[in-house]
Protein backbone atom coordinates (compact mmCIF):
# COMPACT_ATOMS: atom_id res chain seq x y z
CA UNK A 1 0.00 0.00 0.00
CA UNK A 2 2.34 2.49 -0.90
CA UNK A 3 0.11 4.68 -2.66
CA UNK A 4 -2.56 5.89 -0.47
CA UNK A 5 -5.59 5.34 -3.07
CA UNK A 6 -5.00 1.52 -2.96
CA UNK A 7 -6.03 -1.08 -0.67
CA UNK A 8 -4.68 -4.57 -0.02
CA UNK A 9 -5.44 -7.92 1.67
CA UNK A 10 -4.91 -11.32 1.83
CA UNK A 11 -7.40 -13.59 1.11
CA UNK A 12 -7.04 -17.43 2.23
CA UNK A 13 -8.17 -20.32 -0.19
CA UNK A 14 -8.78 -24.08 0.84
CA UNK A 15 -7.89 -23.67 4.10
CA UNK A 16 -4.34 -22.65 3.65
CA UNK A 17 -3.13 -24.26 0.05
CA UNK A 18 -3.16 -20.77 -1.80
CA UNK A 19 -2.96 -16.89 -0.03
CA UNK A 20 -3.27 -14.44 -2.43
CA UNK A 21 -2.86 -10.95 -2.44
CA UNK A 22 -6.12 -8.66 -3.70
CA UNK A 23 -5.15 -5.01 -4.67
CA UNK A 24 -8.32 -2.84 -4.91
CA UNK A 25 -9.05 1.26 -5.54
CA UNK A 26 -10.12 2.79 -2.27
CA UNK A 27 -12.69 4.91 -3.44
CA UNK A 28 -13.40 6.72 0.35
CA UNK A 29 -16.48 9.61 -1.00
CA UNK A 30 -19.39 7.00 -1.35
CA UNK A 31 -22.71 9.35 -1.12
CA UNK A 32 -26.55 7.71 -0.78
CA UNK A 33 -28.32 9.15 -4.09
CA UNK A 34 -31.63 6.75 -3.82
CA UNK A 35 -33.25 4.25 -1.47
CA UNK A 36 -36.82 3.58 -1.98
CA UNK A 37 -39.81 3.65 0.39
CA UNK A 38 -39.95 0.99 2.95
CA UNK A 39 -43.24 -0.37 1.04
CA UNK A 40 -41.09 -1.14 -1.72
CA UNK A 41 -37.43 -1.61 -0.53
CA UNK A 42 -38.58 -4.03 2.20
CA UNK A 43 -42.10 -5.43 1.30
CA UNK A 44 -42.97 -8.31 2.13
CA UNK A 45 -40.89 -8.09 5.57
CA UNK A 46 -39.86 -10.90 7.72
CA UNK A 47 -42.63 -13.36 5.97
CA UNK A 48 -41.50 -13.12 2.47
CA UNK A 49 -38.03 -12.98 3.52
CA UNK A 50 -36.22 -15.78 2.29
CA UNK A 51 -39.62 -17.13 0.46
CA UNK A 52 -40.84 -16.97 -2.98
CA UNK A 53 -43.05 -15.88 -4.63
CA UNK A 54 -40.94 -12.52 -3.93
CA UNK A 55 -42.18 -9.16 -4.73
CA UNK A 56 -39.40 -6.78 -3.43
CA UNK A 57 -37.88 -3.55 -4.40
CA UNK A 58 -34.29 -4.40 -2.62
CA UNK A 59 -32.26 -1.56 -4.26
CA UNK A 60 -30.48 1.29 -3.50
CA UNK A 61 -28.17 3.98 -6.02
CA UNK A 62 -25.00 5.53 -4.38
CA UNK A 63 -22.84 7.66 -6.72
CA UNK A 64 -18.61 7.64 -5.80
CA UNK A 65 -16.98 10.91 -6.10
CA UNK A 66 -13.35 11.55 -6.24
CA UNK A 67 -10.62 14.35 -5.98
CA UNK A 68 -10.41 16.77 -9.90
CA UNK A 69 -7.39 14.61 -10.40
CA UNK A 70 -9.06 11.86 -10.88
CA UNK A 71 -7.69 10.54 -7.45
CA UNK A 72 -9.77 8.55 -4.22
CA UNK A 73 -10.20 11.57 -1.76
CA UNK A 74 -11.77 12.20 1.54
CA UNK A 75 -15.37 13.28 1.03
CA UNK A 76 -15.66 17.10 -0.24
CA UNK A 77 -17.89 19.39 -1.42
CA UNK A 78 -15.21 19.86 -4.57
CA UNK A 79 -14.72 16.29 -5.06
CA UNK A 80 -16.72 15.32 -8.64
CA UNK A 81 -18.31 11.75 -9.57
CA UNK A 82 -16.21 9.42 -10.47
CA UNK A 83 -15.84 8.51 -14.23
CA UNK A 84 -14.42 4.85 -15.16
CA UNK A 85 -13.13 4.01 -18.00
CA UNK A 86 -15.80 1.22 -18.29
CA UNK A 87 -19.06 0.28 -16.66
CA UNK A 88 -22.12 -1.80 -16.84
CA UNK A 89 -24.67 -0.90 -19.53
CA UNK A 90 -28.25 -1.58 -18.52
CA UNK A 91 -29.95 -4.22 -20.91
CA UNK A 92 -33.71 -2.71 -20.33
CA UNK A 93 -35.18 -5.59 -21.79
CA UNK A 94 -33.55 -7.83 -19.55
CA UNK A 95 -34.52 -11.46 -18.60
CA UNK A 96 -36.83 -14.34 -19.85
CA UNK A 97 -37.42 -17.55 -18.39
CA UNK A 98 -34.60 -19.63 -19.59
CA UNK A 99 -32.24 -16.61 -20.20
CA UNK A 100 -28.55 -17.32 -19.45
CA UNK A 101 -26.86 -15.21 -16.24
CA UNK A 102 -24.25 -14.54 -14.00
CA UNK A 103 -23.66 -12.97 -10.91
CA UNK A 104 -20.00 -10.94 -9.93
CA UNK A 105 -20.20 -10.55 -6.45
CA UNK A 106 -18.52 -11.34 -3.15
CA UNK A 107 -20.09 -14.24 -1.24
CA UNK A 108 -19.09 -15.06 2.21
CA UNK A 109 -18.33 -18.21 3.53
CA UNK A 110 -19.46 -21.74 1.91
CA UNK A 111 -18.47 -24.62 4.28
CA UNK A 112 -18.92 -27.46 1.12
CA UNK A 113 -15.83 -29.02 2.54
CA UNK A 114 -15.90 -29.49 6.10
CA UNK A 115 -14.84 -33.00 7.71
CA UNK A 116 -18.55 -34.76 8.64
CA UNK A 117 -17.92 -34.56 12.49
CA UNK A 118 -18.13 -30.40 11.76
CA UNK A 119 -21.51 -30.73 10.05
CA UNK A 120 -23.21 -33.32 12.30
CA UNK A 121 -22.13 -31.34 15.15
CA UNK A 122 -23.39 -27.77 13.69
CA UNK A 123 -26.58 -29.92 13.15
CA UNK A 124 -27.15 -31.07 16.56
CA UNK A 125 -25.38 -28.54 18.50
CA UNK A 126 -23.98 -25.39 17.07
CA UNK A 127 -27.27 -24.53 14.96
CA UNK A 128 -30.17 -25.86 17.67
CA UNK A 129 -28.34 -23.28 19.93
CA UNK A 130 -27.64 -20.49 17.82
CA UNK A 131 -30.86 -20.70 16.95
CA UNK A 132 -32.57 -20.44 20.47
CA UNK A 133 -30.15 -17.01 21.64
CA UNK A 134 -30.95 -15.17 17.96
CA UNK A 135 -34.99 -15.94 18.61
CA UNK A 136 -34.57 -14.78 22.36
CA UNK A 137 -32.81 -11.43 21.06
CA UNK A 138 -35.19 -11.16 18.71
CA UNK A 139 -38.33 -11.00 21.36
CA UNK A 140 -36.09 -8.78 23.30
CA UNK A 141 -35.57 -6.37 20.78
CA UNK A 142 -38.52 -6.70 19.33
CA UNK A 143 -39.70 -5.93 23.25
CA UNK A 144 -37.62 -3.10 23.33
CA UNK A 145 -38.89 -1.27 19.92
CA UNK A 146 -42.23 -1.61 21.48
CA UNK A 147 -41.68 0.95 23.52
CA UNK A 148 -41.44 3.98 22.20
CA UNK A 149 -40.46 5.28 18.49
CA UNK A 150 -37.01 6.25 19.04
CA UNK A 151 -36.09 3.33 19.85
CA UNK A 152 -37.72 1.39 17.16
CA UNK A 153 -35.28 3.47 14.61
CA UNK A 154 -32.41 3.27 16.18
CA UNK A 155 -33.12 -0.96 16.77
CA UNK A 156 -34.11 -1.66 13.26
CA UNK A 157 -31.13 -2.47 11.46
CA UNK A 158 -29.78 -4.67 14.48
CA UNK A 159 -33.33 -6.70 14.68
CA UNK A 160 -33.69 -6.81 10.97
CA UNK A 161 -29.98 -8.19 11.14
CA UNK A 162 -30.73 -10.80 13.75
CA UNK A 163 -34.17 -11.76 11.95
CA UNK A 164 -32.65 -12.55 9.12
CA UNK A 165 -29.91 -14.92 10.28
CA UNK A 166 -32.69 -16.48 12.28
CA UNK A 167 -34.72 -17.01 9.81
CA UNK A 168 -31.64 -18.75 7.68
CA UNK A 169 -30.50 -20.76 10.51
CA UNK A 170 -33.77 -22.13 11.02
CA UNK A 171 -33.92 -23.18 6.82
CA UNK A 172 -30.55 -24.11 7.05
CA UNK A 173 -30.81 -26.41 10.01
CA UNK A 174 -34.29 -27.99 8.07
CA UNK A 175 -32.12 -28.35 4.64
CA UNK A 176 -29.59 -30.16 5.85
CA UNK A 177 -31.68 -32.84 8.05
CA UNK A 178 -33.57 -33.34 4.46
CA UNK A 179 -30.58 -33.90 2.83
CA UNK A 180 -29.10 -36.53 5.11
CA UNK A 181 -26.06 -34.79 4.19
CA UNK A 182 -24.57 -35.55 7.86
CA UNK A 183 -24.68 -39.50 7.06
CA UNK A 184 -23.46 -39.28 3.38
CA UNK A 185 -20.94 -36.55 3.42
CA UNK A 186 -19.12 -39.54 7.02
CA UNK A 187 -19.41 -42.52 4.33
CA UNK A 188 -17.49 -40.46 2.14
CA UNK A 189 -14.72 -39.05 4.37
CA UNK A 190 -14.44 -43.20 5.56
CA UNK A 191 -14.33 -43.84 1.71
CA UNK A 192 -11.45 -41.32 1.36
CA UNK A 193 -9.37 -42.81 4.54
CA UNK A 194 -10.00 -46.15 3.45
CA UNK A 195 -8.50 -45.04 0.05
CA UNK A 196 -5.56 -42.74 1.79
CA UNK A 197 -4.61 -46.42 3.57
CA UNK A 198 -4.70 -48.50 0.86
CA UNK A 199 -1.03 -47.14 -0.52
CA UNK A 200 2.11 -46.63 0.92
CA UNK A 201 2.84 -43.82 -1.21
CA UNK A 202 -1.05 -42.12 0.51
CA UNK A 203 -0.59 -43.20 3.72
CA UNK A 204 2.19 -40.89 5.13
CA UNK A 205 1.10 -38.30 2.94
CA UNK A 206 -2.77 -38.46 3.45
CA UNK A 207 -4.03 -40.63 5.45
CA UNK A 208 -2.27 -39.35 8.67
CA UNK A 209 -2.95 -35.65 8.25
CA UNK A 210 -6.43 -36.28 7.76
CA UNK A 211 -6.79 -38.67 10.84
CA UNK A 212 -4.66 -36.19 12.72
CA UNK A 213 -6.90 -33.57 11.58
CA UNK A 214 -9.92 -35.34 12.41
CA UNK A 215 -8.76 -35.96 15.97
CA UNK A 216 -7.69 -31.96 16.40
CA UNK A 217 -11.72 -30.91 15.21
CA UNK A 218 -12.79 -33.34 17.68
CA UNK A 219 -11.07 -31.35 20.43
CA UNK A 220 -12.19 -28.40 19.20
CA UNK A 221 -15.84 -28.84 19.71
CA UNK A 222 -16.05 -28.13 23.44
CA UNK A 223 -14.64 -25.15 23.00
CA UNK A 224 -17.08 -23.26 20.83
CA UNK A 225 -19.53 -22.39 23.58
CA UNK A 226 -17.66 -20.37 25.52
CA UNK A 227 -15.78 -18.42 22.43
CA UNK A 228 -19.94 -18.10 21.05
CA UNK A 229 -21.15 -16.58 24.09
CA UNK A 230 -17.84 -14.38 24.65
CA UNK A 231 -18.29 -12.96 20.82
CA UNK A 232 -21.61 -11.88 21.31
CA UNK A 233 -20.98 -10.40 24.34
CA UNK A 234 -18.66 -8.13 22.73
CA UNK A 235 -20.44 -7.95 19.97
CA UNK A 236 -24.22 -6.50 20.59
CA UNK A 237 -24.57 -4.10 23.83
CA UNK A 238 -23.52 -1.08 21.86
CA UNK A 239 -21.21 0.10 24.71
CA UNK A 240 -19.44 -2.86 25.81
CA UNK A 241 -18.89 -3.30 21.90
CA UNK A 242 -17.48 0.10 21.87
CA UNK A 243 -15.31 -0.25 25.09
CA UNK A 244 -13.71 -3.70 23.70
CA UNK A 245 -12.98 -1.88 20.49
CA UNK A 246 -11.55 0.79 22.28
CA UNK A 247 -9.45 -1.21 24.45
CA UNK A 248 -8.11 -3.17 21.94
CA UNK A 249 -7.18 -0.81 19.76
CA UNK A 250 -5.25 0.83 22.69
CA UNK A 251 -3.06 -2.55 23.21
CA UNK A 252 -2.57 -2.01 19.80
CA UNK A 253 -0.69 1.33 19.83
CA UNK A 254 1.78 -0.15 22.00
CA UNK A 255 3.10 -2.43 18.95
CA UNK A 256 4.63 -1.53 15.40
CA UNK A 257 2.34 -0.99 13.00
CA UNK A 258 3.10 -4.13 11.25
CA UNK A 259 2.45 -6.45 14.23
CA UNK A 260 -0.89 -4.77 15.06
CA UNK A 261 -3.68 -7.24 14.17
CA UNK A 262 -5.66 -6.66 10.85
CA UNK A 263 -8.21 -4.19 11.62
CA UNK A 264 -5.94 -2.16 14.13
CA UNK A 265 -3.20 -0.62 11.80
CA UNK A 266 -3.03 3.46 11.22
CA UNK A 267 -4.34 2.53 7.84
CA UNK A 268 -7.68 1.51 10.21
CA UNK A 269 -8.45 4.18 12.49
CA UNK A 270 -10.27 6.34 10.61
CA UNK A 271 -12.50 3.46 9.44
CA UNK A 272 -12.82 2.44 13.35
CA UNK A 273 -13.66 6.06 14.26
CA UNK A 274 -16.22 6.57 11.66
CA UNK A 275 -17.41 3.17 12.90
CA UNK A 276 -17.64 3.94 16.52
CA UNK A 277 -19.76 7.40 15.79
CA UNK A 278 -22.26 4.95 13.54
CA UNK A 279 -22.31 2.38 16.19
CA UNK A 280 -23.45 5.15 18.56
CA UNK A 281 -26.25 6.23 16.56
CA UNK A 282 -28.19 3.19 17.35
CA UNK A 283 -27.83 3.12 21.48
CA UNK A 284 -31.14 2.91 23.36
CA UNK A 285 -29.68 2.87 27.01
CA UNK A 286 -32.68 0.55 27.94
CA UNK A 287 -31.91 -1.95 24.93
CA UNK A 288 -28.41 -2.12 25.94
CA UNK A 289 -28.85 -2.95 29.44
CA UNK A 290 -31.19 -5.68 28.45
CA UNK A 291 -28.87 -7.10 26.08
CA UNK A 292 -25.87 -7.18 28.77
CA UNK A 293 -27.53 -8.87 30.80
CA UNK A 294 -28.75 -11.26 28.44
CA UNK A 295 -25.21 -12.33 27.59
CA UNK A 296 -24.12 -12.20 31.13
CA UNK A 297 -27.16 -14.71 31.95
CA UNK A 298 -25.53 -17.43 29.22
CA UNK A 299 -22.39 -16.87 31.10
CA UNK A 300 -23.94 -17.93 33.67
CA UNK A 301 -24.73 -21.12 32.03
CA UNK A 302 -21.48 -22.14 30.77
CA UNK A 303 -19.99 -25.49 31.74
CA UNK A 304 -17.38 -25.55 34.41
CA UNK A 305 -14.59 -26.03 31.75
CA UNK A 306 -15.71 -22.77 29.69
CA UNK A 307 -16.52 -19.73 32.15
CA UNK A 308 -15.71 -16.46 31.53
CA UNK A 309 -14.03 -15.12 34.82
CA UNK A 310 -14.55 -11.55 34.66
CA UNK A 311 -18.19 -12.17 33.97
CA UNK A 312 -18.38 -14.47 37.22
CA UNK A 313 -16.41 -12.01 39.34
CA UNK A 314 -18.90 -9.51 38.33
CA UNK A 315 -22.04 -11.66 39.23
CA UNK A 316 -20.38 -12.70 42.21
CA UNK A 317 -20.02 -9.56 43.83
CA UNK A 318 -23.46 -9.14 43.88
CA UNK A 319 -24.55 -12.37 45.39
CA UNK A 320 -26.53 -12.02 48.32
CA UNK A 321 -28.20 -14.69 50.38
CA UNK A 322 -30.88 -16.64 48.46
CA UNK A 323 -29.15 -15.62 45.21
CA UNK A 324 -27.42 -19.07 44.76
CA UNK A 325 -27.01 -22.62 46.11
CA UNK A 326 -23.39 -22.88 44.90
CA UNK A 327 -20.83 -23.83 47.33
CA UNK A 328 -17.20 -22.58 48.37
CA UNK A 329 -18.54 -19.30 46.35
CA UNK A 330 -18.74 -21.18 42.44
CA UNK A 331 -21.14 -19.91 40.25
CA UNK A 332 -24.34 -22.28 39.38
CA UNK A 333 -23.90 -23.18 35.89
CA UNK A 334 -27.14 -25.67 35.24
CA UNK A 335 -30.53 -23.93 34.13
CA UNK A 336 -32.01 -24.52 37.01
CA UNK A 337 -29.61 -22.27 38.70
CA UNK A 338 -30.55 -19.26 36.20
CA UNK A 339 -33.00 -18.00 37.71
CA UNK A 340 -31.53 -17.71 41.29
CA UNK A 341 -28.91 -15.67 39.92
CA UNK A 342 -31.39 -13.45 38.39
CA UNK A 343 -31.41 -10.92 41.02
CA UNK A 344 -27.13 -10.76 41.27
CA UNK A 345 -26.82 -10.15 37.48
CA UNK A 346 -29.80 -7.22 37.20
CA UNK A 347 -27.44 -5.97 39.99
CA UNK A 348 -24.59 -6.54 37.94
CA UNK A 349 -25.80 -4.68 35.00
CA UNK A 350 -26.75 -1.51 36.88
CA UNK A 351 -23.20 -1.40 38.62
CA UNK A 352 -22.08 -1.13 35.15
CA UNK A 353 -24.03 1.17 33.53
CA UNK A 354 -24.88 3.37 36.28
CA UNK A 355 -21.39 5.45 35.94
CA UNK A 356 -20.07 4.66 32.44
CA UNK A 357 -19.11 8.01 30.30
CA UNK A 358 -19.15 6.16 26.86
CA UNK A 359 -22.35 7.20 25.71
CA UNK A 360 -20.79 10.59 25.74
CA UNK A 361 -18.88 11.34 22.42
CA UNK A 362 -16.26 13.49 24.12
CA UNK A 363 -14.86 10.55 26.14
CA UNK A 364 -15.21 8.10 23.28
CA UNK A 365 -12.64 10.69 21.35
CA UNK A 366 -10.38 10.51 24.60
CA UNK A 367 -9.88 7.29 24.90
CA UNK A 368 -10.07 6.61 20.94
CA UNK A 369 -6.15 8.13 20.78
CA UNK A 370 -5.55 6.15 24.46
CA UNK A 371 -2.38 3.85 24.56
CA UNK A 372 -3.17 0.99 27.01
CA UNK A 373 -1.44 2.01 30.26
CA UNK A 374 -3.90 5.30 30.04
CA UNK A 375 -6.69 3.16 29.14
CA UNK A 376 -6.02 0.93 31.88
CA UNK A 377 -5.65 3.88 34.53
CA UNK A 378 -8.82 4.93 33.88
CA UNK A 379 -10.46 1.88 34.34
CA UNK A 380 -8.49 1.12 37.97
CA UNK A 381 -10.47 1.65 41.29
CA UNK A 382 -13.91 2.10 42.65
CA UNK A 383 -14.71 5.54 41.24
CA UNK A 384 -13.52 4.25 37.97
CA UNK A 385 -16.02 3.67 34.64
CA UNK A 386 -17.18 0.17 35.35
CA UNK A 387 -17.48 -0.64 31.95
CA UNK A 388 -14.02 0.01 31.19
CA UNK A 389 -12.98 -2.29 34.69
CA UNK A 390 -14.83 -4.92 32.75
CA UNK A 391 -13.38 -4.74 29.35
CA UNK A 392 -10.27 -4.92 31.44
CA UNK A 393 -10.84 -7.32 33.43
CA UNK A 394 -12.16 -9.55 30.12
CA UNK A 395 -9.06 -9.35 28.42
CA UNK A 396 -6.73 -11.85 29.89
CA UNK A 397 -9.57 -14.42 28.99
CA UNK A 398 -10.18 -12.48 25.26
CA UNK A 399 -6.34 -12.98 24.60
CA UNK A 400 -6.32 -16.45 25.41
CA UNK A 401 -8.93 -17.87 23.20
CA UNK A 402 -7.45 -15.18 20.62
CA UNK A 403 -4.09 -16.89 21.53
CA UNK A 404 -5.48 -20.47 21.05
CA UNK A 405 -7.29 -19.57 17.93
CA UNK A 406 -4.42 -18.63 16.21
CA UNK A 407 -2.97 -21.69 17.23
CA UNK A 408 -5.64 -23.79 16.37
CA UNK A 409 -5.82 -21.78 13.06
CA UNK A 410 -2.56 -22.70 12.34
CA UNK A 411 -2.91 -26.14 12.88
CA UNK A 412 -6.19 -26.58 10.23
CA UNK A 413 -4.04 -24.05 7.79
CA UNK A 414 -1.19 -27.03 7.42
CA UNK A 415 -4.14 -29.82 7.50
CA UNK A 416 -6.95 -28.52 5.70
CA UNK A 417 -5.31 -27.99 2.36
CA UNK A 418 -4.05 -31.89 2.81
CA UNK A 419 -7.71 -32.92 2.76
CA UNK A 420 -8.43 -31.19 0.14
CA UNK A 421 -5.64 -32.63 -1.84
CA UNK A 422 -6.99 -35.88 -0.92
CA UNK A 423 -10.49 -34.86 -2.30
CA UNK A 424 -9.20 -33.43 -5.57
CA UNK A 425 -6.92 -36.54 -5.96
CA UNK A 426 -9.48 -38.77 -5.69
CA UNK A 427 -12.85 -36.87 -7.21
CA UNK A 428 -11.33 -34.75 -9.49
CA UNK A 429 -11.27 -30.85 -9.70
CA UNK A 430 -13.05 -29.13 -7.38
CA UNK A 431 -13.91 -25.16 -6.97
CA UNK A 432 -12.56 -23.42 -3.39
CA UNK A 433 -15.10 -22.71 -0.68
CA UNK A 434 -16.39 -19.09 -0.57
CA UNK A 435 -13.93 -16.71 1.49
CA UNK A 436 -15.59 -13.27 0.58
CA UNK A 437 -13.55 -12.22 -2.62
CA UNK A 438 -14.43 -11.77 -5.87
CA UNK A 439 -16.42 -14.53 -7.57
CA UNK A 440 -18.55 -15.16 -11.19
CA UNK A 441 -21.50 -17.79 -10.94
CA UNK A 442 -23.63 -18.52 -14.25
CA UNK A 443 -27.06 -20.21 -14.73
CA UNK A 444 -30.28 -19.84 -16.01
CA UNK A 445 -33.60 -18.30 -15.04
CA UNK A 446 -35.79 -21.19 -13.94
CA UNK A 447 -38.55 -21.97 -11.62
CA UNK A 448 -38.28 -25.01 -9.39
CA UNK A 449 -40.34 -27.40 -7.81
CA UNK A 450 -39.84 -27.68 -3.76
CA UNK A 451 -42.49 -30.90 -2.84
CA UNK A 452 -45.01 -32.65 -4.70
CA UNK A 453 -47.28 -31.06 -7.28
CA UNK A 454 -46.27 -27.87 -6.52
CA UNK A 455 -44.31 -25.64 -8.90
CA UNK A 456 -42.76 -22.08 -8.26
CA UNK A 457 -42.36 -20.18 -11.68
CA UNK A 458 -39.35 -18.33 -12.22
CA UNK A 459 -41.11 -14.63 -12.27
CA UNK A 460 -42.93 -12.48 -10.41
CA UNK A 461 -44.79 -9.02 -11.62
CA UNK A 462 -46.90 -6.00 -10.60
CA UNK A 463 -50.13 -7.83 -10.93
CA UNK A 464 -49.01 -10.34 -7.93
CA UNK A 465 -47.49 -7.52 -5.56
CA UNK A 466 -51.35 -5.71 -6.10
CA UNK A 467 -52.56 -8.82 -5.01
CA UNK A 468 -50.58 -9.05 -1.77
CA UNK A 469 -51.77 -5.69 -0.67
CA UNK A 470 -53.41 -5.96 2.76
CA UNK A 471 -52.95 -1.91 3.31
CA UNK A 472 -51.39 -2.89 6.18
CA UNK A 473 -47.20 -3.61 6.90
CA UNK A 474 -45.27 -5.61 5.84
CA UNK A 475 -47.72 -5.99 2.34
CA UNK A 476 -49.00 -1.98 2.34
CA UNK A 477 -48.79 -0.72 -1.33
CA UNK A 478 -47.83 2.91 -1.93
CA UNK A 479 -51.21 4.62 -3.44
CA UNK A 480 -48.85 5.99 -5.79
CA UNK A 481 -47.28 2.68 -7.03
CA UNK A 482 -50.86 1.32 -7.23
CA UNK A 483 -51.95 4.13 -9.42
CA UNK A 484 -49.03 3.79 -11.66
CA UNK A 485 -49.14 -0.01 -11.87
CA UNK A 486 -52.86 0.52 -13.39
CA UNK A 487 -52.01 2.78 -15.59
CA UNK A 488 -49.24 0.63 -17.03
CA UNK A 489 -51.67 -2.06 -17.11
CA UNK A 490 -54.31 -0.06 -19.14
CA UNK A 491 -51.71 0.94 -21.24
CA UNK A 492 -50.48 -2.49 -22.18
CA UNK A 493 -54.35 -3.05 -22.93
CA UNK A 494 -53.78 -0.37 -26.13
CA UNK A 495 -51.44 -2.21 -28.33
CA UNK A 496 -50.55 1.54 -29.52
CA UNK A 497 -49.29 3.00 -26.12
CA UNK A 498 -47.93 0.05 -24.44
CA UNK A 499 -45.87 0.75 -21.47
CA UNK A 500 -41.81 0.74 -21.90
CA UNK A 501 -40.86 -1.53 -19.39
CA UNK A 502 -43.90 -4.14 -19.54
CA UNK A 503 -43.05 -7.71 -20.60
CA UNK A 504 -44.97 -8.71 -23.23
CA UNK A 505 -45.43 -12.05 -22.36
CA UNK A 506 -46.43 -11.18 -18.41
CA UNK A 507 -48.18 -8.66 -19.35
CA UNK A 508 -46.74 -6.36 -16.47
CA UNK A 509 -44.09 -5.18 -15.17
CA UNK A 510 -41.41 -7.63 -13.86
CA UNK A 511 -40.50 -7.41 -10.27
CA UNK A 512 -38.34 -10.63 -9.32
CA UNK A 513 -36.83 -13.27 -11.23
CA UNK A 514 -35.22 -16.73 -9.64
CA UNK A 515 -32.12 -18.49 -11.24
CA UNK A 516 -29.53 -21.58 -10.72
CA UNK A 517 -26.64 -19.23 -9.65
CA UNK A 518 -24.69 -20.52 -6.90
CA UNK A 519 -24.99 -17.62 -3.79
CA UNK A 520 -25.06 -17.20 -0.53
CA UNK A 521 -24.85 -14.56 2.05
CA UNK A 522 -22.38 -11.41 0.79
CA UNK A 523 -23.72 -11.83 -2.51
CA UNK A 524 -26.44 -9.66 -1.82
CA UNK A 525 -26.58 -6.58 -3.88
CA UNK A 526 -24.22 -8.00 -6.71
CA UNK A 527 -24.61 -6.85 -10.15
CA UNK A 528 -26.68 -9.70 -12.04
CA UNK A 529 -25.43 -9.69 -16.09
CA UNK A 530 -26.99 -11.44 -18.93
CA UNK A 531 -24.85 -13.04 -21.80
CA UNK A 532 -22.90 -9.66 -23.03
CA UNK A 533 -22.17 -8.56 -19.60
CA UNK A 534 -25.39 -5.81 -19.45
CA UNK A 535 -26.44 -5.25 -15.77
CA UNK A 536 -30.82 -7.16 -15.94
CA UNK A 537 -30.78 -7.52 -12.05
CA UNK A 538 -29.88 -7.06 -8.46
CA UNK A 539 -29.47 -10.44 -6.48
CA UNK A 540 -30.52 -9.99 -2.78
CA UNK A 541 -31.77 -13.37 -1.54
CA UNK A 542 -32.23 -17.01 -2.24
CA UNK A 543 -34.76 -19.22 -1.52
CA UNK A 544 -35.79 -20.76 2.16
CA UNK A 545 -34.93 -24.41 0.22
CA UNK A 546 -31.65 -23.36 -0.70
CA UNK A 547 -30.48 -22.33 3.18
CA UNK A 548 -28.54 -25.35 3.25
CA UNK A 549 -26.42 -24.99 0.22
CA UNK A 550 -23.61 -23.42 2.39
CA UNK A 551 -22.54 -26.75 4.03
CA UNK A 552 -24.87 -28.82 0.62
CA UNK A 553 -25.25 -27.69 -2.87
CA UNK A 554 -29.06 -28.68 -4.11
CA UNK A 555 -29.10 -28.19 -7.81
CA UNK A 556 -32.79 -29.01 -8.21
CA UNK A 557 -33.57 -26.93 -5.16
CA UNK A 558 -31.08 -24.07 -4.54
CA UNK A 559 -32.19 -20.54 -6.21
CA UNK A 560 -31.11 -16.88 -6.17
CA UNK A 561 -33.43 -14.35 -6.03
CA UNK A 562 -33.11 -11.13 -7.84
CA UNK A 563 -35.13 -7.34 -8.20
CA UNK A 564 -35.67 -7.17 -12.51
CA UNK A 565 -33.71 -4.25 -13.80
CA UNK A 566 -37.44 -3.34 -15.05
CA UNK A 567 -38.73 -2.82 -11.83
CA UNK A 568 -36.57 -0.44 -10.64
CA UNK A 569 -36.24 1.48 -14.08
CA UNK A 570 -40.59 1.28 -13.71
CA UNK A 571 -40.53 2.69 -10.52
CA UNK A 572 -37.84 5.52 -11.10
CA UNK A 573 -39.58 6.67 -14.05
CA UNK A 574 -43.28 6.29 -13.01
CA UNK A 575 -43.40 6.37 -9.26
CA UNK A 576 -40.79 7.60 -7.47
CA UNK A 577 -39.53 11.16 -9.61
CA UNK A 578 -35.94 9.51 -11.02
CA UNK A 579 -36.28 9.94 -14.61
CA UNK A 580 -32.77 12.26 -14.07
CA UNK A 581 -31.06 9.12 -12.83
CA UNK A 582 -32.41 6.81 -15.49
CA UNK A 583 -30.48 9.84 -17.82
CA UNK A 584 -27.44 9.20 -16.08
CA UNK A 585 -27.44 5.54 -16.44
CA UNK A 586 -28.25 6.24 -20.02
CA UNK A 587 -31.23 4.26 -20.31
CA UNK A 588 -33.42 7.58 -21.12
Amino acid sequence: ETDAKWRCRVATYDGGARYVRIKQLDVRDVRLVHAPPRAIGVFGGDVDNWMWPRHTGDWALFRAYVGKDGAPADHSAANVPLKPKRWLQVNPKSVRHGSFVMVAGYPGRTYRYRLPLELAHAEKVGVPRTIRILADLVALLEAEQARDAGAKVKLTSLRAGLANYLKYSRGMLDGVRKSGASVSQAKRFAALKTWAAAHPGRKARLHAPLVALERRLETLKGQQRRAQVLGWMLRLPVLLRTASTLHWLSVQRDKADGERDAGYQARDWKRLSGALTHRARSYVPSADRALFGYMLREAMALPADARIDAADALVRRHLRKGDTSAVAGQLPSDKGALKATAGAVERAVAEVYSATSLADAKRRDQLFSAKRADFERRAKGPKSDPMLRFVVALHPQRVAVDVQAKKDAGFLAAHRPVYMAALRERFGALYSDANSTLRVTYGTVRGYSPKEAVHYSARTTLRGLLAKDTGKPPFDVPAALRRAADAAHMRFRSASARAPWIDLGLGSVPVNFLSTCDTTGGNSGSPTLDAQGRLVGLLFDGNYEAMASDWVFDRVLTRSIHVDIRYLLWALHDVLGGKHLLREMRVM
